[in-house]
C-alpha cells in the first residue's frame, strides 16, 4: 500500500490500459465512466483510441436521447500528416471530480505514456487468453518503470469462461495469483463473479451495459445478472479506490439509481434533453 494522500485528488485520474488489443479497454472505460456519473460524481472521459469507439458509442446514445451521465472529450494521438499532437486541453473540464482514460495499446506515444504517468490508479481489463500473459507482464513493468509516484494497479478479468474444471479456468486463476503476488489488486471473488464473455453485449450497437437493440420486432436487453455482475466488479474498483485514498469524495450531481431501470433511462433522456436544449439556446 502506497499512495494514501491528505486530501483525495482532484481530478481523480483513473488510466484503462494495456498493451495489446481487445482486451475490452474502452468497454471498461465507457461502464466505469457511466458508473461513476450516475452514482453523482461529475466524469469526464478521454477517448485517446485511434478509432474513437468511445466517442462514436456516446454519440450514438445522445443521438437516442440517452446521456451515459459523463462528458467525453475525443483526442487524437497524431494529425492528418502523422505528427504527434499536443497534450489534451483540459482547463475546460477542471471541475470534473474523476477523468478517465481511454488508452490504446501503443505506449511508446507521448500521450499514451502520459496517461500512464499521470494516473492516480490503472486498470487493466484482463482477458483469460494464456498466450497474452506476456502482453500483462510487460504492461505491469512498464507502470513499474515509470517515474513516482504511481497509483496502483487493478486487475479487472473480462471476457472469461465459467467452465467445470477446465484447464483454461485453472491458468486463468494461476496467473491472478501471480498478478496478485506481485502487487496487483485482484477481485477476491471466484470467476464465476467474473464478467465472463457475453454474446448479446457483443451485439449491442454501443459498448453500453444498458443498450438495447430490436432484433425481430422484439428489444434485446443483456439479462440483469449480468448487469450485476458488472456492477460488482466496478464495485470493486471503487474499493479499491478507498483502500489507497480513503472514502470517496462527495457527490456534486444527483445520484441516478440503477435498481429500476426504466425510471433511470427517463432519467438520462430528460438529461439529454436538457443538455440539448441548452446547446441550441447557445446557438
Amino acid at each position: 500500500m502506497e499512495p494514501n494522500r491528505s486530501e483525495y485528488p482532484r481530478p481523480f485520474v483513473i488510466t484503462v490500459g494495456i498493451t495489446k488489443g481487445g482486451a475490452c479497454k474502452t468497454w471498461t472505460a465507457f461502464n466505469l465512466a457511466s458508473f461513476l456519473g450516475m452514482a453523482g460524481y461529475s466524469v469526464l472521459a478521454i477517448d485517446l483510441n485511434p478509432q474513437h469507439d468511445l466517442t462514436a458509442d456516446h454519440r450514438i446514445l445522445m443521438e437516442e436521447g440517452i446521456y451515459p451521465r459523463f462528458k467525453v472529450l475525443s483526442h487524437d494521438i497524431v494529425d492528418e500528416h502523422g505528427r504527434l499532437a499536443p497534450m489534451p486541453d483540459l482547463r475546460p473540464y477542471g471541475n470534473c471530480q474523476f477523468i478517465i482514460y481511454d488508452t490504446c495499446q501503443f505506449f511508446n506515444f507521448p500521450v499514451i505514456r502520459y496517461a500512464w504517468q499521470n494516473c492516480h490508479l490503472m486498470v487493466a481489463p484482463y482477458t483469460p487468453d494464456c498466450a497474452d500473459l506476456k502482453n500483462y507482464a510487460t504492461a505491469i513493468y512498464y507502470y513499474r518503470h515509470l517515474p513516482a509516484p504511481r497509483g496502483p494497479v487493478a486487475i479487472l478479468p473480462t471476457k472469461t469462461k465459467i467452465l467445470k474444471n477446465s484447464a483454461a479456468q485453472t491458468i486463468m486463476q494461476d496467473a491472478l495469483e501471480l498478478m496478485r503476488s506481485s502487487g496487483c489488486e485482484v477481485p477476491p471473488y471466484s470467476q464465476s463473479y467474473m464478467l465472463e464473455y457475453n454474446d448479446l453485449m457483443s451485439a449491442q450497437n454501443t459498448r453500453w451495459v444498458y443498450s438495447r437493440i430490436m432484433f425481430r420486432g422484439t428489444e434485446k436487453t443483456v439479462r440483469q445478472a449480468f448487469i450485476d455482475k458488472v456492477d460488482l466488479n466496478l464495485c470493486w474498483i471503487l474499493s479499491v479506490l478507498e483502500k489507497y485514498y480513503g472514502p470517496l469524495p462527495a457527490r456534486t450531481v444527483p445520484v441516478i439509481p440503477r435498481n429500476d431501470i426504466p425510471a433511470m433511462f427517463e432519467k438520462l433522456r430528460a438529461e439529454a434533453a436538457q443538455m440539448e436544449s441548452e446547446r441550441m439556446a447557445v446557438a
